[in-house]
């Protein structure tokens, strides 16, 4: 079991003023998604160019990077998505991918990304049944879904295996879906449910 406790403060940025204050505010990390396969399309985003130097910045001041392509694909979209992980291992070097779509960490491996890999709280991996799939999956942390109660929790913490960490939001987004169940929004209206 699992049971040291690491607070991290861990602050999303949707634009450079975000990230830059992010950082000036004392974040340990920062997270933040591409102009594409991000769930958060409404935000501004970043460009590979833009987010390499804001990493670079970031690094030199002991803060991690984490970059979320969080949403589900769809098989014509594969290659892309491989080039893009390729370019943003190589240009970028960010500490941590969050992903949702169970064959993107294969597929960062194959394209060359050698950072942790985090499964979002959209993938709703939220049972214990299946933390062995995930950790298998080579994931590093799994984001639980906001609408556990403390004491599931508690329960997932306590089997848990030890090569896979957990990430809780203490304050979230203000979404009032459930996490992990808006991938019929991009069929039914074309964008993310996001």
């Amino acid at each position: 079991m699992n049971t040291t406790l690491v607070p991290e403060i861990l602050a999303p940025a949707g634009d450079t003023d975000s990230f830059l204050a992010a950082i000036a505010a004392g974040a340990d990390a920062v997270y933040c998604g591409l102009k594409n396969f991000s769930a958060r399309m409404e935000a501004e985003n970043f460009s590979l160019a833009e987010l390499a130097g804001l990493t670079e910045l970031a690094h030199s001041k002991g803060v991690r990077v984490h970059v979320a392509m969080n949403n589900l694909l769809k098989s014509p979209e594969l290659d892309q998505a491989g080039r893009l992980i390729h370019r943003l291992a190589r240009q970028v070097q960010p500490d941590a991918l969050i992903v949702q779509d169970l064959g993107l960490p294969d597929l960062a491996r194959q394209a060359g990304f050698t950072g942790e890999l985090h499964l979002s709280t959209l993938a709703n991996g939220g049972t214990i049944a299946g933390l062995p799939l995930i950790a298998s999956l080579g994931v590093h942390r799994l984001v639980l879904p906001r609408e556990l109660s403390i004491d599931e929790i508690k329960a997932i913490a306590a089997h848990c295996p030890e090569e896979l960490g957990l990430e809780v939001f203490v304050h979230g987004a203000l979404c009032y879906a459930v996490s992990g169940r808006c991938y019929w929004s991009s069929y039914l209206g074309g964008k993310s449910g996001l």
